[in-house]
């Protein structure tokens, strides 16, 4: 095997030791399930770090090598196939945004405390960052996400404690560098450090 093939994220990278007599290599990659492959066209030189992006995430690749003398037509041989499945790119860092439109439908946050979040948040900017969430855990477990539905918010309900306890424990299951806040007490107030400190301790993932 004169070639690997290392996960990056939802990519490839391959690197391609030359043959000798060999001047040209071609790249090759098809999903596992699929017969019909993409390529790189013909290469002077054999690459030392070639990437394929594009690639579905949590999917299994094949990739091959292909060489030649004189980089037309068809391959003089090949290097024989690599499988690997690609990893998740790590998602964009999550922000509440600079303000929440106050009057909004889920009662969240104590007035004026912990920072800029007003006194609602919607249920559906909650539910955006309980989809980032998701988006970490595929990321850090190279795996599909679990079950979010007892995390989402209701529009026009109050917000549960138990509601925002179980997207922290879906935080802190992914052991962040920086430790989610304390667990909501039911019937107390939801104030914005709460908020602030769930968004801390998932941007602290990388």
């Amino acid at each position: 095997m004169s070639f690997s093939v290392e996960v990056v994220g939802a990519g490839l990278l391959v690197r391609v030791s030359p043959i000798s007599g060999y001047g040209y290599y071609q790249i090759y990659w098809r999903k596992s399930s699929e017969s019909v492959a993409e390529t790189s066209g013909w290469i002077n030189g054999a690459p030392s770090a070639y990437p394929i992006r594009g690639l579905e995430s949590g999917t299994s690749y094949t990739v091959n090598v292909g060489y030649s003398r004189t980089g037309s037509g068809g391959a003089d041989g090949f290097m024989g196939a690599v499988t690997k499945t690609t990893g998740y790119d790590r998602p964009s860092d999550w922000s509440w945004g600079a303000s929440v439109t106050q009057g909004g439908t889920v009662t969240t946050v104590e007035d004026g405390d912990g920072g800029y979040l007003a006194k609602f948040v919607t249920a559906a900017n909650w539910n955006s960052f309980c989809d980032r969430v998701a988006a970490f855990e595929e990321y850090v477990n190279h795996a599909a996400a679990g079950d979010y539905s007892g995390c989402k918010a209701t529009t026009g309900a109050p917000m549960l404690a138990s509601t925002a306890n179980a997207i922290r424990l879906k935080i802190a299951a992914l052991s962040p560098p920086t430790s989610p806040p304390a667990a909501v007490q039911s019937g107390k107030v939801i104030t914005a450090a709460f908020f602030n400190g769930l968004a801390a301790a998932l941007n602290s993932i990388q």
